[in-house]
C-alpha cells in the first residue's frame, strides 16, 4: 500500500461535518442544497498530514476553509 505525503508546505486534510444533520423542531431532516447559492458555506477540515515546510498547522488540528 502506498502512502500519500504532502511536499513543501502543502497540507492533506479530510472534510468533516461538524454540525451534523439539520433538523426542524418537528424532526424533519433538511437536505443539503449543493449546487445552489444557499449551499455555499465555509467547511471544516481535519488536518491529516503536513509537508516538511508547513509551520502553521499540525496533524490533528481543524481548519476552516472558505468555499470556492
Amino acid at each position: 500500500m502506498k502512502t500519500i505525503k504532502p511536499i513543501h508546505d502543502k497540507v492533506l486534510a479530510k472534510m468533516i461535518d461538524g454540525f451534523g444533520e439539520k433538523k426542524t423542531a418537528g424532526g424533519l431532516i433538511i437536505q443539503e442544497k449543493d449546487g445552489t447559492a444557499d449551499a455555499i458555506r465555509p467547511r471544516w477540515f481535519e488536518v491529516v498530514y503536513v509537508g516538511p515546510e508547513q509551520k502553521d498547522v499540525n496533524p490533528g488540528e481543524y481548519v476552516l476553509v472558505a468555499h470556492g
